[in-house]
């Protein structure tokens, strides 16, 4: 259980970047179409894996993007068609699951120099995930010094874990899910703060 002021500092950090957030997402998810209608592909039509791959490969300049980035968006895609896919397994996604894909790929690359910054304070021993421990650390400080729960920390992982297709919990959270546990988080402020408010209401 989190203190009222810092879910109340953390509610204002939230409205600052609200604005900038929604005019961001706009952006991405005008260069995410842009790049699926390279494909002439549909809102009737099913993309399979090599598909999803190129669309990824063309939205990073033809460059490869990395493994942990590919099976993000690909559960990405998968989360927004509905499809709880087993662990390393594809389904076919949908037109809409593959804008949400790339999407997924412009918000984590415009976040890849917060992300690095992230990594090289809190992954201490630079194995290229976060551990427990190491999230743990990062969401404190994102909280003025108030730590999640060992049951909020659980959720966190569990729910971060889950999006990325993994059937059991991995070593760590990686570069291309760190910002989603830290969504999670401040959604546990959120909820913190909504509760707090409703108790002093009562009072």
């Amino acid at each position: 259980m989190i203190g009222a002021a810092a879910a109340r500092s953390a509610a204002r950090r939230r409205s600052k970047q609200a604005a900038i957030h929604d005019q961001q997402s706009k952006v991405r998810q005008q260069a995410a179409l842009d790049i699926i209608k390279r494909y002439d592909v549909n809102s009737n039509m099913h993309i399979d894996k090599d598909g999803l791959t190129r669309m990824l490969r063309d939205a990073n300049k033809n460059t490869p993007v990395t493994d942990d980035v590919l099976r993000w968006c690909r559960a990405v895609a998968h989360y927004s068609d509905g499809n709880a896919s087993p662990e390393g397994e594809f389904v076919e996604i949908t037109y809409a699951g593959a804008l949400a894909a790339v999407d997924a790929f412009y918000a984590y690359q415009e976040n890849e120099p917060t992300i690095v910054d992230l990594f090289q304070k809190y992954d201490k021993d630079k194995s290229g995930m976060l551990s427990t421990e190491e999230l743990k650390q990062l969401l404190t400080d994102l909280n003025d010094g108030d730590s999640p729960s060992a049951e909020e920390l659980r959720w966190i992982q569990e729910t971060t874990y889950k999006r990325d297709g993994n059937a059991i919990p991995s070593a760590g959270v990686n570069k291309a899910e760190v910002m989603f546990s830290i969504s999670l988080w401040y959604s546990v402020l959120e909820q913190d703060e909504k509760n707090s408010k409703s108790a002093c209401a009562i009072c």
